[in-house]
């Protein structure tokens, strides 16, 4: 499978919203900074597991459905404050 770096992650995320690139804030690298987070499904793949959509269309499907339920989610900003 192919790997997707935050950066594709987060272009793909504003492409599906609408969003310019610009909105792109880079930040210096901290201490503990996640350089990358890798998933593996060969052992639910080995019981039958298969994946029905490719990355892309599963990213744009999971912002769009955030995008459509902000009741969902904006809660959740009141218990950060």
């Amino acid at each position: 499978l192919p790997e997707h770096t935050n950066l594709d992650v987060t272009r793909s995320i504003l492409d599906e919203l609408g969003k310019d690139s610009s909105m792109i804030e880079h930040v210096t690298d901290r201490a503990g900074h996640d350089r990358r987070y890798a998933v593996s499904t060969k052992k639910i793949e080995a019981l039958g597991w298969k994946s029905t959509r490719d990355f892309e269309k599963g990213i744009r499907e999971t912002v769009r459905w955030y995008a459509d339920h902000p009741e969902w989610w904006e809660p959740l900003l009141k218990t950060q404050k």
